[in-house]
């Protein structure tokens, strides 16, 4: 049987994002970058998140120590482990870099809402005046 190669060397990368643009940000007093994924990278967290459960997690730590330098995951991971940062820090910043890449970042809502405005004429049913009588 023959063995078949496979050569990675002449693929041309493809931008896995719309926004492929390395982008700064701080957590708590330290300044760090993101580098944007690769596709692979991000199908790979894709495919974690998607399995849920310890593998989800693992999948973000993954994620997060691929689009930042050494250093600055070892960071995050200290803060992690110390107790300073928790899980809905992670999601938060991995979600906030998703949008940032996607040239889409998510609108807040407004606190409230404006009352809809009616477009039409309003219900003109009147009630029966005392001592009329229908025949």
């Amino acid at each position: 049987m023959a063995v078949r190669h496979f050569d990675t060397s002449a693929r041309e990368s493809v931008a896995a994002v719309l926004n492929p643009v390395d982008i700064e940000f701080t957590l708590d007093e330290y300044e760090m970058v993101a580098s944007p994924p690769t596709a692979g990278q991000l199908a790979m967290f894709l495919a974690s998140n998607k399995m849920g459960g310890i593998e989800a997690i693992q999948g973000m730590f993954d994620f997060v120590d691929v689009v930042l330098n050494d250093d600055d995951y070892k960071i995050v991971r200290g803060l992690v482990m110390d107790g300073t940062a928790d899980i809905g820090t992670l999601v938060d910043m991995i979600s906030w870099m998703v949008e940032e890449w996607s040239a889409r970042p998510t609108k807040s809502s407004p606190a409230s809402s404006a009352s809809q405005k009616t477009t039409g004429r309003q219900s003109t049913v009147n009630a029966r005046s005392k001592g009329s009588k229908t025949s």
